[in-house]
């Protein structure tokens, strides 16, 4: 018996007729054949839970509960018809049932007084959870696999339990805690850390590969400190995945035709390069996978091409006459980079051109004869690269395609690498716990399963199956904001907001009984949006804090959000006036929940006039978990859901559009409306099309509220181009358009902290740290956020690289 255990049965009667006492997770479950102490254990449970300082529960024993049906029955009759729509399930391994409702505050009933007279009349304990007013079928499927592995869940948690609390002790316990970086340490993307003390390890985030191969899907797991067998909890501060490409990028095929990586389909013959031989070769693309959760693209440019890619997509360089990889975050001005040939005369009819074609001693690069011969004779020129930018993921998703045999292609003409990109810690084999919110989990889940189907669909074998995702979520343990649980023996979870997007946690460690405090912050946003509440500073206890770095300059400062809500309104009363229509081409998650929240305000509040908003492409259904979890929003919106029923999601001025005839109809329809369509940088999709339908009416406009890509038809618009001519949707036949319409910029509903911002919460963070460490930033923010730390707060401060190992206590 584990010693808690011990602990638990000195404070029970001998007549409480104990049958069980199990773990779920950190907390204790007490399951009793005695009715009479279940209904009124006497303050008991409280004392228990007072002198041991542990969340303790009391059920029924499974045997002495009403029948299922009659159960049922009774529940029907007893929850009021003004809970709505009410779905019964029975988790009889833990004696519980689950009462989905579309009101849960109704089905509780005023002081809990409902579930009371379930208990008493039926013995099962009633857990009340919400079916969301827009309805969400993923939601629906993460629920109904917990429920049919109801059985597996109550002995993972019991042995997650058993972990917890073998070395369990009430005193403070003298020992060391370190930090390994993993990932994401002077650079952005891939987070991964390792904290470890002579009892426990855990990661915090998992920024990884599932769908490469192994030997790409992790960020540095092949250190000695890491060994998935000790691995005791994995907590998410939010979903991670890692590297694509724009899906408007072009891929060479054999027959010479380029073709959008998006349209690529499994079977294509792509073109390759042999790196043995330095020749072409033909190979099939073997799958393609979509991501959805990048937050920046870095633009690479060279005299004769421009590509877009995540920070940590894989190209060739050329350096002392050697081929290597580098991710693209790693790139540098001036690094030499083999391209698709190009025509001589293309080259000498440029009078800026850094590209030299087969001629390396221009290039700096002197070696043996024979080494010069392979470049020479490779089918590839070489360029210089002459610029590089970073900015905002401005893309609904981004794509990547394996190739067999040489894995590499050529996009945009430029020759990259190829992994996947999902994370598999369940496919490896990791069957321990993930700590994380709720909508976290949703989300994380929406990621996997949309990759996995879209392999299927597309014919291709994914590297994960359902089953994999399922894994994930049935070791799954959710927790809320500021709930406190045991996660090892030494190390307690509190979950704080992050501010950043819906289910977002700062992670907060209580380690060795209060020998050392730790924070790590996640994306976080220190700014009160109408969605999300600002991050969170204050905190029990904190000795050490590692934070985000992602605008960490000076000069990282943007509009404030109330410059850019004002300027909205402005634009669309000036356009509704004149009859016009709006057009906002949105990403699927986050800001267009944002901007749906400010425009209904507006109406509402007559700060515009009332009109219809058609939402189409990715943002209902995002929209839809959004409804799922009125917890985790803003204190506004909760305020209206929950005392007002005034849901603002579901006002009436949101018209979902789904077919392409209503598509029709509202482009020929009469002014003025809003439209609120993917992509949002208008390189296809419902965006593309509506903008096709406005641009030639200068009564109707444009308003980008994210950034557009260099090259792409939104940076375009921004330039001021008045005719666009472009290929679409693969197509050889040029499409033109002449734009009459205005274009506005908003750039100010970013999800991360400003460089006012960060420094703003570490001012007025409490307590006050003794050290901070800053992460997943670009080198010069890491570095620059940690100097301004020091110089305006004088604590200790440190910008690790990744494989760095810093002490903590």
């Amino acid at each position: 018996m584990v010693k808690i255990i011990d602990e638990v049965n000195k404070y029970l009667p001998q007549d409480a007729n104990i049958t069980e006492a199990v773990f779920e997770g950190a907390n204790i479950v007490l399951y009793t054949k005695n009715k009479k102490f279940l209904l009124d254990n006497q303050g008991v449970i409280k004392t228990i839970v007072e002198n041991i300082k542990k969340r303790v529960e009391l059920r029924a024993d499974p045997s002495i509960v009403k029948d299922i049906e009659d159960t049922k029955e009774l529940i029907k009759k007893t929850i009021p018809a003004d809970a709505g729509e009410t779905e019964i399930i029975f988790d009889t391994f833990r004696s519980r049932v689950i009462i989905e409702a579309e009101k849960p505050g109704i089905a509780i009933g005023k002081g809990g007084e409902i579930l009371k007279e379930i208990k008493n009349q039926t013995l099962w304990t009633p857990i009340v959870r919400r079916i969301p007013p827009i309805r969400s079928q993923l939601l629906e499927n993460i629920r109904q696999v917990l429920y049919d592995n109801s059985e597996y869940r109550r002995k993972f948690l019991h042995k997650v339990g058993k972990r917890i609390y073998e070395g369990w002790t009430k005193t403070k316990r003298d020992e060391w805690v370190r930090m390994t970086c993993l990932g994401s340490a002077r650079e952005v993307g891939r987070s991964c850390f390792l904290i470890q003390t002579p009892e426990s390890t855990v990661m915090l985030d998992c920024g990884f590969n599932v769908a490469a191969p192994r030997e790409y899907a992790f960020p540095y797991l092949d250190v000695p400190e890491f060994n998935i067998q000790e691995l005791d909890a994995v907590i998410l501060s939010h979903p991670h995945i890692d590297h694509c490409l724009p899906a408007d990028t072009l891929v060479e095929l054999e027959n010479g035709i380029l073709k959008p990586i998006d349209n690529i389909d499994r079977g294509d013959k792509i073109l390759t390069i042999n790196l043995k031989t330095g020749k072409k070769e033909i190979n099939e693309c073997l799958e393609k996978v979509r991501t959805y959760t990048h937050k920046k693209i870095i633009n690479i440019k060279t005299p004769y091409n421009t590509i877009e890619a995540s920070p940590n997509h894989k190209f060739f360089v050329i350096e002392n006459m050697e081929i290597k990889e580098l991710e693209a975050k790693d790139l540098k001005v001036g690094m030499i980079i083999p391209i698709n040939n190009i025509s001589l005369d293309e080259i000498n009819n440029t009078i800026t051109c850094q590209v030299i074609n087969k001629n390396l001693e221009i290039l700096g690069l002197n070696e043996t004869h024979e080494r010069k011969s392979f470049f020479e004779n490779m089918d590839l020129s070489y360029y210089k690269i002459s610029e590089i930018e970073v900015y905002d993921n401005p893309y609904e998703y981004l794509v990547d395609i394996k190739v067999a045999n040489n894995s590499n292609f050529i996009a945009n003409g430029i020759l990259v690498h190829n992994c996947g990109t999902l994370p598999y810690l369940y496919k490896m084999g990791y069957r321990g716990p993930v700590y994380c919110t709720a909508p976290t989990r949703d989300v994380a889940a929406l990621l996997c399963l949309d990759m996995s189907d879209i392999a299927m669909k597309e014919g291709n074998d994914p590297l994960y199956d359902t089953g994999d995702v399922k894994e994930m979520v049935k070791h799954t343990i959710c927790l809320d904001y500021e709930e406190v649980s045991d996660i090892t023996p030494d190390m307690r979870l509190t979950l704080y907001n992050a501010g950043h997007n819906l289910g977002s946690a700062m992670v907060h460690l209580h380690i060795g009984n209060g020998a050392h405090n730790f924070l790590y912050t996640g994306d976080f946003n220190y700014e009160t949006s109408n969605l999300l509440s600002s991050a969170i500073d204050k905190f029990p206890r904190v000795e050490s804090v590692m934070m985000e770095s992602t605008y960490g300059t000076k000069a990282d400062n943007s509009p404030s959000r109330k410059e850019s809500e004002d300027e909205l309104i402005r634009i669309i009363n000036e356009t509704a006036l004149a009859g016009g229509k709006i057009l906002m081409p949105v990403l699927g998650v986050g800001r267009s929940q944002e901007c749906m929240l400010i425009l209904e305000r507006a109406m509402v509040e007559k700060k515009i006039p009332e009109m219809p908003i058609y939402v189409q492409g990715m943002v209902w259904d995002v929209t839809a978990l959004h409804t799922a979890y009125p917890d985790f929003l803003s204190n506004r919106v909760k305020k209206g859901i929950f005392q007002r029923d005034h849901n603002p999601f579901l006002s009436p001025i949101f018209k979902k559009v789904i077919s392409q005839k209503e598509m029709t109809e509202i482009k020929e329809g009469k002014g003025p409306y809003i439209v609120m369509a993917t992509s949002g940088m208008l390189q296809g999709g419902p965006s593309l099309e509506y903008l096709k339908a406005f641009a030639e009416n200068p009564k109707n406009c444009v308003v980008l509220t994210s950034y557009q890509g260099v090259g792409s038809i939104g940076r375009r618009l921004q330039d001021g181009e008045k005719e666009l001519t472009f290929t679409y949707g693969g197509s050889k036949r040029m499409e033109t358009i002449k734009i009459n319409l205005p274009i506005y910029t908003l750039s100010g509903f970013s999800g991360h902290s400003n460089f006012k911002q960060l420094t703003a919460w570490v001012r007025n963070m409490e307590p006050k740290p003794k050290k901070f460490i800053t992460i997943h930033g670009d080198y010069s923010r890491c570095i620059e956020l940690a100097s301004v730390i020091y110089q305006q707060n004088r604590v200790e401060t440190v910008a690790p690289k990744n494989l760095e190992t810093i002490r903590l206590r």
